[in-house]
């Protein structure tokens, strides 16, 4: 019979787990440390735990582009990157975009390629369709208007 077995030790609080591309790191949020959801990064089976956010955060995922050197994560509405070398944060994380009405589910992708988003949600514009009458004569009186 399989067994499970707890991917990160040491604390109780640990979720939203991500394997980085190549499997060598895994992300994951955590409150160990500084009682406020942050993102950890570790070597993969074993590792020492390195906040790489730096004013919280959930849901990491990683770059498929880069093997183990961008992480994208959602702090409230917004979504940040931050660089990893190592296993460690490089410089301070970069703002993305935010998200109107984002909760605390991770409802967002990051393409293949590494450069687009997929993101669920709602827009604030209100369903509607337009309606064009006469068209066809619109379109002669434009199509002589530019000969």
């Amino acid at each position: 019979p399989e067994t499970a077995e707890r991917l990160v030790k040491g604390t109780p609080h640990a979720f939203d787990a991500a394997f980085s591309p190549d499997g060598r790191w895994i992300a994951y949020t955590s409150d160990r440390t500084l009682n406020r959801w942050q993102i950890y990064v570790q070597a993969y089976p074993d590792g020492t735990p390195e906040i790489v956010s730096t004013e919280g955060g959930r849901n990491p995922v990683w770059n498929p582009t880069q093997p183990a050197g961008e992480l994208f994560y959602q702090l409230a509405g917004s979504v940040w990157a931050v660089q990893i070398v190592n296993g460690r944060r490089v410089g301070d994380p970069d703002f993305l975009f935010d998200r109107e009405g984002a909760g605390g589910e991770r409802n967002w992708d990051v393409a293949s390629d590494g450069q687009r988003f997929l993101v669920a949600g709602t827009t604030r514009t209100k369903r509607h369709i337009n309606v064009v009458t006469n068209w066809f004569e619109e379109l002669k009186a434009k199509v002589r208007a530019g000969r």
